[in-house]
């Protein structure tokens, strides 16, 4: 379920929640560079697409531990990673790479 499906579902306060708990455990879990929040979710770099995917798992883990700790609505996140060299401006990443990781 998308943040707009989700926040029309449970109202403006749950989505926020969710969306508090999500930046945390991404943030904790990071290891790389975060670029930018997207409104609903974070863009990240890494120095390695090992890297990234230790986050994408510790990112996964944290969620299943906090759904199961709170015996609530899991928080479900879908993340995309792509190989390669973006095009970088003001501290912004752009370009095909970040369109692949996006898809």
């Amino acid at each position: 379920m998308g943040s707009t499906a989700l926040t029309q579902l449970h109202g403006d306060e749950a989505a926020m929640v969710f969306l508090r708990v999500h930046d945390q455990v991404v943030r904790d879990a990071l290891g790389g560079r975060e670029v930018k929040h997207t409104g609903d979710g974070i863009m990240a770099s890494f120095l390695s697409a090992a890297a990234a995917a230790r986050c994408a798992t510790r990112i996964h883990r944290a969620l299943a531990q906090y759904e199961q700790e709170k015996q609530g609505i899991p928080i479900k996140v879908r993340i995309g990673a792509a190989a390669g060299e973006p095009v970088e401006d003001h501290m912004d990443l752009f370009g095909s790479t970040v369109q692949l990781a996006e898809g």
